[in-house]
């Protein structure tokens, strides 16, 4: 057991709990991509640099280009 120092109660730790799924998607569809595989959304600059970090929190490196049809992602590894 914890005790709090201000004597605000005490705390059990457990250990061996997994964390539940997240009940919140993702909007692009990273967990379906392997790599070079790639999609193309019309995004600003702003979502574009956006995209970076939520492929790196999904544990993936990707890389985008301007294309006629709007910005093109492909997944890198």
């Amino acid at each position: 057991m914890f005790e709090f120092k201000e004597g605000r109660g005490m705390i059990q730790i457990d250990h061996d709990i997994p964390v539940p799924d997240s009940k919140y998607r993702t909007k692009y569809p990273w967990n379906q991509m392997k790599v070079g595989d790639s999609f193309c959304a019309q995004l600003t600059e702003n979502q574009r640099k956006g995209l970076h970090s939520c492929a790196k929190r999904a544990g993936m490196k990707i890389t985008t280009r301007t294309t006629e049809e709007g910005i093109r992602v492909w997944r890198i590894n």
